[in-house]
């Protein structure tokens, strides 16, 4: 108590710095807390599922011309496959990807994510069943599983909804099968109804094919099988299907795919592990400036207290008594710091969710507790230990003569303490003007068409089958220029093709295309701009016949814009097209890879379209 009373009587005596070390050790808390709760958040996802611990995907490494290539595409009998020929296997499941749909009951319209799913989804993953068996909710076709509150909406409670109808898509018609507990915030995927896999199968040719990928597999191993064994035992099993496939199969934890799911040349090399450790070592900064703060403010203010120590001393204080009573003031700033880092966290955690798109809630669990307070211990010591030590060594003779003269050593110190001080501050500040920057860049990066009043929707029901009518009638919509449509966005990798073939390529040459299916009006609409030939037209019948490339696939057929003209290339069996023309590349990937080299082709019949 006798401590206590004087480190509070030195607080009221020294108002202003005491304040300005509160604030400032509030400060540094405050913002490595909010770092903290992000990185623990990031490495709780996806660590929800029961048999996280033999829960893999399956991932496809293919050699190219380019070098190595892993992708999470794979062909869509593969689930099921894998489990009948793998004993190793205990559940597996073939998944498409997540895709928004129209989902109507009576009069209620909704458009909703969801995705078609292999028997064993609900056996693999823990998203509880609160309906349903999940042995059964997926074995026909025309079964659907929703989530909770897709049922609320839709029927009003769980039991009202099983064994409903639910139109999907305007086109078709599924029964309620079993309802799911909402999606945890910690799942990658968030979705609202799955699908029975075999519906999508019996939609899309190509995905029974196995020289075709897309869709994703995910396993659930035997107890005690060690996965290394099993992933070199299926290493080999899409070429036993298809002779001259150049995938070769592995497994990936699949908790692990979030944070590592970075490849170069077909070796792992990171991925979002590299933003959540810049992360925590911009806490670990943050949190020595605000501590290096702290000393500078002690020790600046060491004159003022020299008569203190000097009086106390000669009083009988030992060194020891001094260096305790001083520690446990920079202690007891720490503690008060840190409530005020839990009021301002509490406050400001609605926003910081929104800007990271998080879902974090703050509760005082026992371990945070016992984190806290460590903290509190540390940063109070590290904080004060300087301070203490350099207020503890003076010489009562020497304050009371006022001949207290500091060291070189002692001046030095100070003197590193704030030049390291700087140093990380300006480190952190060019950082944030870099990311502005790089933020800046990509906004204003010319990607090759036109971004701006563009307004992008999925087609669902009759559309598909009337695609001429809709966009006409669009076009009578005031304020709209053009309509057009395309087989997917232009973003990402959504449906490549390595098999091309053509005059002069390597029979071994192995290089992927993504693809898109585009509509006449689709080039005005995006103002893409021709390198060389000309864009489909409906004047020309025989345009069904032809392609388009960019020039990034020129390059890599070896041909210049003006030569690829007129070229035949055969996309599958009994399958060629003729070049018409070429754009000038646009960016349909990140902007940290070159242009990939891609195809544009038009059909008559929208069912055509992959």
């Amino acid at each position: 108590m006798y401590h206590l009373r004087i480190t509070l009587r030195s607080f009221l005596r020294r108002k202003f710095s005491s304040l300005i070390n509160v604030i400032g050790l509030t400060v540094g808390l405050t913002c490595a807390f909010f770092i903290c709760l992000w990185v623990q958040d990031e490495f709780s996802i996806d660590k929800f599922h029961e048999k996280d611990d033999r829960l893999y995907q399956v991932m496809s490494l293919q050699t190219f011309a380019s070098g190595k290539s892993v992708s999470s595409g794979t062909p869509g009998l593969l689930g099921e496959s894998l489990k009948d020929d793998f004993p190793d296997v205990r559940y597996s499941t073939t998944t498409t990807w997540l895709h928004s749909a129209l989902l109507s009951h009576d009069k209620t319209f909704l458009r909703e994510e969801g995705y078609h799913v292999g028997k064993d989804f609900f056996n693999i993953f823990t998203y509880p069943l609160i309906a349903g068996d999940p042995n059964t909710v997926l074995t026909d076709r025309a079964f659907i599983c929703i989530s909770r509150d897709l049922a609320n909406k839709f029927f009003g409670n769980v039991e009202n909804a099983i064994g409903k109808t639910i139109r999907y898509a305007e086109d078709r018609d599924f029964t309620v099968s079993g309802v799911f507990e909402n999606v945890n915030k910690k799942s990658t995927y968030l979705f609202d109804f799955v699908l029975p896999l075999q519906d999508f199968l019996d939609r899309a040719a190509w995905a029974s094919d196995w020289a075709n990928t897309g869709p994703r597999t995910y396993v659930v191993l035997q107890d005690g099988v060690n996965s290394q064994a099993t992933s070199e035992k299926i290493a080999g099993y899409v070429k036993s299907k298809v002779a001259d496939s150049n995938a070769d199969l592995f497994l990936k934890k699949y908790s692990e795919q979030y944070l590592q799911g970075r490849y170069t040349n077909g070796v792992p090399d990171g991925g979002r592990i590299d933003y959540v450790r810049l992360f925590l070592v911009i806490a670990v900064f943050i949190m020595v400036i605000a501590c290096i703060n702290f000393m500078n403010l002690s020790t600046a203010r060491a004159s003022k207290r020299a008569h203190e120590v000097g009086i106390r001393k000669a009083l009988g204080a030992g060194r020891s008594g001094l260096i305790r009573q001083y520690i446990g003031e920079a202690v007891l700033v720490s503690f008060v710091s840190m409530l005020l880092c839990y009021m301002l966290v509490t406050i400001l955690l609605a926003p910081f969710n929104e800007i990271t798109g998080k879902s974090i809630a703050l509760s005082l669990t026992p371990e945070l507790i016992a984190i806290s307070l460590a903290t509190v211990f540390v940063t109070g010591i590290l904080a004060g230990s300087y301070p203490a030590f350099y207020l503890s060594h003076f010489r009562p003779i020497q304050v009371i003569k006022s001949e207290i003269k500091n060291s070189i050593g002692e001046v030095w110190a100070r003197k590193g303490l704030v030049v390291f001080q700087f140093t990380i501050t300006i480190m952190l500040i060019v950082g944030v003007v870099v990311v502005y920057r790089q933020i800046q860049y990509v906004n204003s990066k010319p990607l090759g068409y036109n971004q701006d009043n563009i307004i992008l929707f999925t087609q669902d029901g009759g559309i598909s089958d009337q695609r001429e009518t809709f966009f006409n009638e669009l076009r009578k919509i005031p304020g709209v220029v053009h309509a057009g449509g395309t087989s997917h966005g232009l973003l990402g990798q959504v449906s490549s093709n390595p098999g091309l073939q053509w005059d002069g390529k390597a029979p071994d040459e192995r290089i992927v295309f993504e693809r898109f299916f585009v509509d006449y009006d689709f080039h005005e609409t995006m103002e893409f701009q021709m390198a060389e030939g000309r864009w489909f037209s409906k004047e020309f019948a025989t345009d069904t016949t032809k392609m388009i490339i960019n020039e990034a696939a020129a390059n890599v057929m070896g041909f210049s814009a003006e030569e690829v003209i007129g070229q035949q290339v055969q996309l599958s069996e009994g399958f060629n097209l003729e070049i018409i023309g070429v754009l000038k590349d646009f960016h349909y990937m990140s902007l940290h890879e070159s242009v990939k080299p891609c195809l544009l082709y038009t059909s008559p019949s929208p069912r055509d379209r992959g």
